[in-house]
């Protein structure tokens, strides 16, 4: 005997206490009012863009660092007949590999000195390769002290046009100011979260940085993108930017600033402990414009810098 017949039956059946329920569930809802919920507060996290670092620390290290100067200069002499034009233009590239250890650590946490047993070591002016590096195997320990910065490969000292190449490459830190000062929160924050830098410290670590440049006016805003896992095996990754204007060392009597601004952007991707790897990636542009007369001498110059780096720390 066929059972076709008999499903419309059950389905209606089914379909009268599905409507049912649904009927008392909403008295029920009627009757009694929806308990307030509070929203939940956004769990905060303490940032600390630079993990605490101790002498002995172990670490694999890779960079690369790419800098592009360019400078116009027109010089109107009086009584020539057109002006002196002088076109500069550098484009410096630097890579290291290699395997290092903390000699020394400022008081702010950061490496003051470090040796490094060179795995890779490239650099080029103007696609030319730049000669005298240290070679793989050799052992490079760097030092900075202040401003300066100190480089020996082997026990030795090594040549100054060396020493500008790695020193900007190189993981060693000032310890007048860090990072933390400048770019880090004074406080835990959410995930999405943004904070103004450091004005006072960015001014004090960018003259440091730069050469005894002046910064005014100063202004950026950091942000925590995201933070994934927890405890000791949590991650963050934290971006931002900053502009500031931006007065050169050196300006002759009677030469007039007509633009002169830095701009940068930072990302960082930092372990909570020294505990796998922290990247940081940056840029910094400065552009300046100028014109003046000295002593009947007419200049106009226009100078534009752009230098980027990225950098990944493996802690061992």
């Amino acid at each position: 005997m066929s059972t076709s017949p008999g499903l419309p039956v059950l389905t209606l059946t089914l379909a009268v206490l599905v409507l049912s329920a649904c009927s008392k569930s909403e008295e029920q809802t009627s009757a009694t009012p929806a308990a307030a919920t509070t929203p939940a507060t956004p769990k905060s996290y303490t940032v600390t863009l630079t993990p605490t670092i101790k002498t002995g620390q172990k670490f694999t290290y890779l960079a690369d660092l790419a800098q592009n100067t360019k400078q116009d200069t027109a010089v109107t002499v009086p009584g020539a007949p057109a002006p002196q034009n002088q076109n500069e233009a550098t484009k410096t590239l630097v890579h290291v590999e290699g395997e290092g250890e903390v000699l020394a650590v400022n008081s702010n946490g950061t490496p003051q000195k470090i040796s490094l047993t060179v795995k890779a070591l490239s650099a080029s002016a103007n696609d030319k390769p730049t000669s005298g590096l240290p070679a793989a195997g050799a052992k490079l320990v760097a030092e900075r002290n202040g401003k300066d910065v100190t480089i020996t490969v082997d026990g030795k000292a090594v040549s100054d046009e060396i020493k500008g190449v790695l020193a900007d490459a190189l993981p060693v830190e000032s310890d007048k100011h860090s990072d933390q000062e400048m770019f880090g929160p004074t406080k835990p924050v959410a995930a999405g979260s943004t904070w103004s830098v450091n004005v006072a410290a960015m001014v004090a670590g960018m003259k440091d940085d730069m050469d005894g440049a002046e910064l005014s006016n100063p202004a950026g805003t950091m942000k925590l993108e995201n933070v994934k896992g927890s405890g000791d095996d949590q991650v963050a990754t934290v971006s931002g930017n900053f502009t500031a204007t931006i007065k050169p060392p050196g300006i002759p009597p009677g030469i007039n600033l007509d633009t002169s601004t830095a701009s940068g952007t930072i990302t960082e991707i930092i372990p909570a402990t020294t505990k796998g790897a922290m990247t940081q990636t940056y840029s910094l542009s400065v552009v300046v414009a100028a014109h003046g007369d000295m002593q009947g001498v007419q200049l106009k110059m226009n100078m534009a810098m752009e230098q980027k780096k990225s950098a990944t720390v493996t802690f061992h």
